[in-house]
């Protein structure tokens, strides 16, 4: 529908409650801020909404703050890029997990019959750790990985690294299908 000077009305639904608060006027429907004093004086049809300028001037100023106050807080969201792990200086033994199981890991370094805990890798995601180079002096180092309230584990097998290296241990999905790299 459109109002005698060419702009256009928005009819609103009479199941609204706020439609009493409307007015009819020469059988369009107009908001009472539209209308000055309830006076249906042809001036006011002809002219359009005396209200519509500081209408226009409101919604600006709530855009206005709304925006304002959702700007800082987007910063609050954002996290600066991190590094995933202790990085190895050349002195020690990297070790990189990967965990592919659903389960999380209590991973555990073994050298010469001591179990040393190094950590938790929880379920599809990788961690990484930094081993000291006397933990793999002797001939029997290994890597263990033990479903925390489960059963089975993950090994590495006995193996021999240097330090500098990095071990690349992934854990399957099925802990026999486990996997090690030595770079």
């Amino acid at each position: 529908m459109a109002h005698p000077n060419g702009a256009q009305l928005l009819i609103i639904a009479e199941s609204t409650a706020w439609l009493k608060s409307l007015l009819q006027l020469k059988g369009y429907f107009w908001h009472p801020m539209c209308v000055t004093n309830g006076a249906q004086d042809s001036k006011t049809l002809d002219t359009g909404c005396r209200g519509e300028r500081e209408m226009r001037r409101l919604r600006l100023w709530v855009g206005m703050l709304a925006i304002g106050a959702t700007v800082p807080m987007a910063g609050a969201c954002t996290h600066t890029a991190q590094a995933s792990g202790d990085v190895a200086p050349a002195t020690a033994i990297g070790l990189r997990v990967r965990n592919d199981n659903f389960l999380d890991m209590d991973v555990y370094a073994v050298s010469a019959a001591l179990a040393t805990r190094l950590g938790t890798v929880t379920g599809n995601s990788r961690r990484n750790f930094v081993l000291d180079a006397s933990m793999a002096d002797g001939q029997d180092f290994r890597i263990v990985a033990t479903p925390i309230g489960g059963n089975g584990r993950a090994t590495t097998g006995n193996i021999s690294v240097s330090p500098g290296q990095l071990i690349d241990f992934t854990i399957g999905s099925t802990l026999r299908n486990s996997s090690v790299i030595i770079k």
